[in-house]
């Protein structure tokens, strides 16, 4: 990321410029500014999706916080609902089940721009779309249809597998996996600060769309045993975080029933991930049996032939000056790696806990410009 581009709106916009995508909302601004002389009306805002919705794509989540508009009028539209329609929004960016232009006009006065906040929702498919505003003036029909510059503008679904997600806070980022995007919310009523939105209890809604009683978190392990010994990861070589992250999960990924009993039987899955000197120190190790600083599998699971399932992990890289926009890593980078890990087993055995493998690695950067894990402190 160039050091000029700094702050959430600018690392939205130059990720757009790379041709990233919105995941689960497109927060938009409509301006719209009355013309002089004239009377303006707008009374429909709607979507328009263009060619055929997708499946959401893979890749990797980057997470800055939005911020609002203040006061802006607050409106939403469901790409997934057939009718995609404005809807009344609310600050907080939730969005409801009730139309905006139900019963009301947007007038807009002379020279004096009306600001919309839109919201832009869409949860099992990608789409592309564009805006069409419908409205009159001086009392004739007009259309406006609005574009991302030239284009349509583009929103994806979200996966219901485990992305990894890069969250920021414009100076520190962060790369986590199996922090899953929580679907938009749908209230019904709505409410701002504790007090109901006027107009927003549809009688035909569901109410509100909190999880139902009992449900696991949305960053829960997956119940059943896996499939693959470890689960499918986007890997980028020439980013050390990522090819750390793919390290610690794949590393905290085991199925005893599959012959999992240690480190040498999950060494063959982390050579990919680390330069030769490490992997022959690692299976060095792996030959000398367990050690008091390097724990074996947890023995319930050994007993009950179970598997473990990585919830959440994250790596950081360790810097001096934390303000990483625009720094890139030198010959060795270290990262530091958190994972929190669920132990299951057949017979509904379970328990979570911090990961095996946690702490720190020290990676190399290769000829080509890759990254691989050089070593591994515990703990640190």
């Amino acid at each position: 990321m160039p050091a000029s581009v700094s702050g959430c709106p600018a690392t939205w916009a130059w990720l757009h410029t790379q041709g990233g995508l919105d995941v689960g909302t497109s927060h938009l601004v409509v301006e719209a500014t009355g013309g002089r002389g004239h009377t303006v009306a707008i009374r429909s805002l709607k979507a328009t999706v263009v060619g055929t919705a997708q499946d959401p794509p893979a890749g990797t989540i980057a997470y800055c916080p939005p911020q609002g508009l203040g006061a802006a009028l607050e409106l939403g539209i469901d790409l997934d609902s057939a009718d995609r329609v404005a809807l009344i929004g609310t600050a907080t960016g939730e969005t409801s089940y009730a139309p905006f232009f139900r019963d009301k006009y947007l007038y807009l006065e002379d020279r004096k721009p009306e600001e919309v906040e839109l919201g832009v929702l869409a949860t099992s498919k990608s789409y592309e779309y564009v805006l069409t505003v419908e409205g009159s003036m001086d009392g004739k029909p007009r259309t406006w249809t609005l574009k991302d510059g030239d284009r349509p503008f583009r929103v994806t679904g979200i996966r219901t597998d485990l992305p990894s997600d890069l969250r920021g806070d414009a100076t520190v980022w962060v790369t986590e996996y199996g922090v899953h995007v929580p679907p938009p919310f749908r209230c019904n009523p709505c409410s701002n600060d504790g007090a109901p939105v006027a107009g927003t209890s549809v009688p035909a809604a569901p109410k509100g769309s909190a999880p139902s009683p009992g449900s696991p978190p949305p960053w829960a392990a997956p119940a059943g045993r896996p499939s693959a010994p470890a689960p499918p990861l986007t890997v980028v070589p020439q980013d050390p975080e990522s090819v750390a992250l793919a390290w610690i999960v794949t590393a905290n990924s085991f199925d005893v029933r599959r012959g999992d009993t240690g480190l040498g039987a999950v060494l063959p899955r982390l050579r990919p991930y680390m330069t030769p000197r490490a992997a022959q120190e690692a299976q060095a190790e792996a030959a000398g049996g367990p050690k008091p600083d390097n724990p074996d599998w947890p023995p319930e699971v050994i007993a009950r032939r179970g598997w473990s399932a990585v919830s959440s992990a994250s790596a950081a890289l360790v810097v001096a000056d934390r303000h990483l926009t625009g720094q890139q890593p030198g010959q060795s980078a270290t990262v530091r790696m958190a994972v929190e890990v669920t132990y299951r087993a057949d017979d509904g055995w379970s328990r979570s806990g911090p990961g095996l493998f946690v702490g720190q690695l020290i990676l190399q950067r290769q000829s080509d410009g890759t990254y691989l894990v050089d070593a591994f402190r515990r703990g640190a």
